[in-house]
This record gives C-alpha cells, sequence and structure tokens, in this order.
C-alpha cells in the first residue's frame, strides 16, 4: 500500500519536460521520490512508468526554539537582488513581530531588485489571486523596494541543498500551487518554505511562540511553589521561636531577624524568580552564542537576537507577581465563592502571560531599530567563513594574532591550498606595530567533507570546510570598492610604516582599502 490517501498523490514536474521527480500526498505531505533525491532509500516504494519511488525518509535536524527564524540566515539590503536564485528560501521581518516566507522562482538580473515568488498568502492579504479571502499558495511578481521589512535569505547547510535540489525544491513549489489549506500554527508561508526547502514542514515562529509559553508558566509555578515553601519555613521558625523564646535559641534571633528584614514569603518567591529567569536568559544568549561561533549568524544577528532575548526575559520580571495579586483581587470581586488557591493560581497565570506578551512585543518592535542603530554606528557586521568558496581576493577578514591583540584585521590577496601541511594559505596584506604594511600568510586548516549521495571525497571549493575561525566583514556594494580595487590599494601601501594604534590601526587600513569614502 502506497499510502491511505492513494488519491492524493500529486506528481513533481519541473520545467517543461514529462519527467516525474516524485509524488506529494496532499493530505498527509508524505513524499516518494527518485532514488537521487532521497536521504536514503525508505522502506516503501512503488513503481510508475517504469521508475521506482520511494517514499522520503528525512532527517532534517530542526531549529532551536530559541530562534525566531532560522539562525543560519542573511540580512540582504533592498538592491542585492544579485544574491538570490532560484530556490531561495527568503523571509521579511514584517511589523508587529512576525516573518512572511516564500520561494524565489525566478530572479530578473536585468531589474536588480524584481523577482517572482511562491509564498502562503493568510486570508488577511489581498491580491488579484486571492479574492475569496482565504489562505492560498500563489505565486507573485516582487519589488524588493516596495517591500516592508528587513528582507533575509535562510541559509542551508550543503548536506541539505546536496539531496534537495534546485529543481526538487521548485517542483515541490510548484506542486502546492493553488492550495487553500492555511493554518496560522500547523500550515502557514513558513511551513511551506522549510517543506520546499527540505521535505520537512518547520515552523520556527511557533516553536518560538510555545517556547516562551512554557518557560514563562514554569517560572510562575517556581514563584509560587517558592512562595509556599517560604511561608511554611517561615511559619515553622516563628512558631518555633515562640516556643523557645526563653531558651536563647538560635532559633530565635532567626526569627527577630526575618522580622528586622522585612522577609516575606513573596520575596522570597521573587528572588528565586529573579534568579531562574537570569538563568534561562544566560543559557538562552550561550546557545545564540553558540550559533555565532560556528558560522550561522552574523555579528549584527547575533547583537538582535541577544537583545531580543533579554528584553523578552524582563517581561517576566515586570511586577514581580504583584499583577498576579491585583488580578487575583478582581477575580474576588467578580467571583466571590471562588477557592483562595484557585484565585490565586489563576491570577498569576494571567499576569504571567500578560508579562510574557509585554516583553515579546516590546522585543519585536523595539530592538531590531535600536540594535540597527547601535550597530550601524559602532559595530561593522561579520560573519565566520566555513567554506573555501567564501572567501576570494579584496575581502577584508579578521584572524586571530596573539593574546594582546586577538582580533587582527587583514586584505586577502591570495589563496592557495598547501597538499603537503594540509593547510589553506591564505596570504594578506595588513598593518602592524613593528613593521608597517607587510605582506603575510596565514596557515588555516581545513577539511574536504564528504557528499552526501556518495562516499567520495569532494574536492571542489564549496566542500573545502575551514575549521580554524576567520570572520569576513560584509560590506554593501554602494561603499565598497571593487576587489581588483581593494587589492591594488593594499599593494600601494606595502612597505610605508604609517601605523598608528589610534588613527590608523590594522582595522583603520583593512577600511581605507575597502570603502570607497
Amino acid at each position: 500500500m502506497v499510502c491511505q490517501h492513494r488519491n492524493c498523490l500529486k506528481p513533481y514536474t519541473y520545467g517543461c519536460t514529462d519527467d516525474i521527480l516524485g509524488f506529494l500526498c496532499t493530505e498527509c505531505r508524505a513524499e516518494w521520490l527518485k532514488e537521487e533525491y532521497t536521504h536514503r532509500t525508505g522502506t516503501t516504494g512503488f513503481t510508475f512508468q517504469n521508475t521506482d519511488y520511494w517514499k522520503q525518509a528525512n532527517n532534517y535536524k530542526r531549529e532551536d526554539g530559541v530562534f525566531q527564524l532560522s539562525s543560519n540566515r542573511t540580512q540582504l539590503e533592498k538592491k542585492a537582488c544579485k544574491l538570490l536564485k532560484p530556490g531561495d528560501h527568503i523571509a521579511w521581518n514584517r511589523k508587529y513581530g512576525y516573518y512572511h516566507h516564500a520561494i524565489v522562482v525566478f530572479v530578473d538580473y536585468l531589474n536588480k531588485n524584481c523577482f517572482w515568488v511562491i509564498s502562503y498568502t493568510s486570508g488577511t492579504e489581498h491580491t488579484s489571486e486571492n479574492t475569496e479571502g482565504k489562505g492560498r499558495i500563489i505565486m507573485k511578481w516582487i519589488n524588493m523596494e516596495e517591500e516592508n521589512g528587513d528582507l533575509f535569505r535562510v541559509d542551508y547547510l550543503p548536506e541539505v541543498t546536496e539531496v534537495n535540489t534546485v529543481e526538487l525544491v521548485l517542483a515541490r513549489s510548484y506542486a502546492r500551487l493553488g492550495e487553500t489549506k492555511y493554518s496560522l500554527l500547523f500550515n502557514n508561508c513558513e511551513t511551506f518554505a522549510t517543506f520546499g526547502k527540505t521535505g520537512v514542514s518547520e515552523c520556527c515562529h511557533w516553536r518560538h511562540a510555545l517556547e516562551n509559553v512554557t518557560n514563562m508558566l514554569f517560572m510562575e509555578i517556581t514563584r509560587l511553589s517558592a512562595n509556599r515553601m517560604a511561608y511554611l519555613l517561615i511559619r515553622e521558625i516563628t512558631n518555633r521561636a515562640v516556643k523557645e523564646a526563653n531558651k536563647g535559641k538560635l532559633i530565635v534571633e532567626v526569627s527577630e531577624f526575618l522580622k528586622m528584614a522585612n522577609i516575606s514569603p513573596s520575596r522570597i518567591g521573587q528572588g528565586i524568580t529573579i534568579i531562574a529567569i537570569t538563568g534561562l536568559m544566560i543559557w538562552k544568549i550561550y546557545k545564540i552564542y553558540s550559533k555565532r561561533r560556528d558560522g550561522h549568524m552574523s555579528l549584527n544577528a547575533f547583537i538582535e537576537t541577544a537583545m531580543q532575548t533579554i528584553i523578552q526575559g524582563l517581561g517576566p520580571a515586570i511586577g514581580f507577581g504583584f499583577d498576579g495579586e491585583i488580578i487575583e483581587k478582581l477575580i474576588s470581586s467578580a467571583v466571590p465563592g471562588m477557592e483562595t488557591y484557585l484565585k490565586t493560581t489563576l491570577g498569576s497565570v494571567i499576569g504571567a502571560l500578560s508579562r510574557m506578551f509585554i516583553g515579546y512585543f516590546t522585543g519585536n518592535l523595539l530592538v531590531p531599530k535600536i540594535s540597527q542603530r547601535i550597530t550601524k554606528k559602532l559595530v561593522r557586521d561579520d560573519k565566520r567563513i566555513k567554506r573555501f568558496n567564501e572567501i576570494a581576493p579584496g575581502d577584508h577578514i579578521i584572524h586571530y594574532g596573539w593574546i594582546l591583540h586577538q582580533s587582527c584585521h587583514a586584505i586577502v590577496v591570495g589563496i592557495d591550498i598547501d597538499n603537503k601541511s594540509e593547510n589553506l594559505k591564505i596570504r594578506v596584506i595588513k598593518n602592524t606595530y613593528k613593521k608597517g604594511v607587510i605582506k603575510d600568510c596565514l596557515m588555516v586548516k581545513y577539511a574536504l567533507r564528504k557528499n552526501q549521495n556518495t562516499t567520495d571525497t569532494c574536492n571542489d571549493h564549496e566542500h573545502i570546510e575551514i575549521i580554524d575561525p576567520i570572520y569576513k566583514v560584509v560590506y554593501s556594494d554602494d561603499e565598497a570598492n571593487t576587489s581588483d580595487k581593494v587589492v591594488i590599494r593594499a599593494k600601494e601601501k606595502l612597505g610605508q610604516s604609517c601605523y598608528s594604534m589610534f588613527r590608523f590601526n590594522c582595522k583603520d587600513f583593512a577600511l581605507w582599502c575597502k570603502c570607497k569614502q
């Protein structure tokens, strides 16, 4: 048996040919693909027109709930249409803290700002193709300058893109055109885009919101439990102090201290909650930093995501439970007969959720604008280089110098593979304190990654992974010189002793080479 919804199978076709890449069950989202498109041969399959199709056994690693958008992403400028290609997964950061996702199907490279996408529209979005007010998958012409919000390209690892080729991604997207099964939580624009890229319907936004609610409820339960335990402890101490008042016991001194310090059960619960929230924020920021360290996130994306995490984490701390007490009193006046513990629990939960939404929307509405202002004036964006094809002559890179100069800036002028030492030789020009502007050679460790479809080791540049941490500074086309001009400007300074720690250090030299002004 192929599928319990046999009559719902829809073929995947690509281009003008009749070649069928696979079949999709429109009900359960199961796939049967030709063997070259499967991650590994499934346990079930069927034959159609003398071709075997196997059920997709997908091992795609889902994103962590810390991230509202995939951590492996690249922010694009309004005029960066040339960086897009058919099959790309893109997303716009809209107002009120949500992202709209789409799959690119055609890029007009002559008109640098326009391309075609396939995406899921909600029932509230009015288009000529969506006149019934229902969510529908449509193909839409996009002008980047007319779209609202920052544009991001979601990047996928080679082990995902090798199997999910461009033709398969586009075939999946075209096969679902006209679908009207929109669901805000389980079948939206993001699940459509991730399914097209990976064969798995994934929604980071939903996982992110669910994790926030779960953490909030856990924190509130922790606070209530701490309040109760503190109340019982203080009551026991007080009772024993009364009984042993004449014996001069230590318990009496503890009781007097609690009275003098005005320590109540609610204050103890608030303190424990603050400690728990702080620990949770530190844990989340560490997970975000690990993505930055592994090359998935740029510096600016890390700063923005970390700031959002802090703001959203401060939301639960607002009020420290006093809002729950206020809501409890309102419930008491509205429902006089309700049990005390029910009023306390209900008031705490409603107060916790209200604080969570305050932190959530504050983080999503204010943080992007604040972080952009900070990063544009104080920080230049950079991202770790993971593969050989991500670095080229004319790039401004940052590498480890020594313990007192850990961020050394340089301009790349050439790259070679040293087969003897199994290192990459990155030839650079940089400005140094002792010798001025000099040529240098960085020996960087690399590894050859195996192709997912075969057991052979790939020797092309795309599959050479750089192990040592090297970061590339990001420039826009409008502000940066061409690669050739950058190299020429760097060579012009060779041999000059022009180093100044505050006016013209290694970073200033690299900026002078890269920037037009």
